[in-house]
């Protein structure tokens, strides 16, 4: 009887210190090398105080989310990425003025990225990714708004995929004719949104 329960007790330690390795390997992400390749991006870009035509309230602050999917071409450790999250912050000190897309840019701010990798993959650390700031010769205006977007990962040791230069290009569900009604209202364009209604957008690095 008294071998009986030792046996048992070893079976139950053994098992629990086997629980405790995977939690602690689920619990220890770490800094992914190599390069992510091309994501689609889905987001949504909430704008305050909303655009509108001769607007002259400052600052204006956009706070957009989104989500990653379908990423493919990565290598080393982004070869396991399967997508993520987005969010950021853009704080610019240009007026609320629709204009001023084509004619300032945009301000530079800062994007986190944290990952999802492939089951039986390790899990990555976020990554926070610098742009920079964007000229009006970047932002087309046509039948629906492009956006080209350039930055620079944060360098090693602070996340995955460390000083990595990164390019996204946003195109926007709304149109020219759309967003130009919008900022013809008094409450002006309060968001964007990048579903692929009309192209995908894309961030590669």
């Amino acid at each position: 009887m008294i071998r009986r329960l030792a046996l048992v007790a070893s079976v139950a330690a053994l098992g629990f210190s086997t629980i405790g390795v995977e939690a602690a390997h689920a619990a220890a992400p770490i800094a992914g090398t190599g390069t992510v390749g091309t994501c689609t991006l889905t987001a949504k870009a909430k704008i305050k105080p909303g655009l509108v035509f001769g607007g002259v309230l400052t600052p204006v602050t956009t706070k957009f989310s989104g989500k990653l999917s379908g990423c493919a071409g990565g290598t080393g450790d982004g070869a396991n990425v399967t997508g993520g999250t987005v969010k950021g912050t853009i704080t610019s000190a240009s007026p609320n003025d629709c204009l001023g897309l084509a004619v300032t840019g945009l301000a530079a701010f800062d994007v986190t990225i944290k990952w999802k990798t492939a089951p039986a993959t390790p899990k990555l650390l976020p990554t926070t990714t610098h742009i920079a700031p964007t000229p009006a010769a970047n932002i087309v205006i046509g039948t629906w708004i492009t956006i080209t977007l350039t930055g620079t990962n944060d360098p090693a040791p602070t996340g995955s995929f460390a000083s990595n230069a990164v390019t996204a290009t946003a195109n926007t569900d709304e149109t020219a004719a759309t967003f130009a009604a919008a900022c013809a209202t008094p409450k002006g364009l309060k968001a964007f949104t990048f579903s692929g209604l009309n192209a995908p957008s894309t961030i590669t690095g």
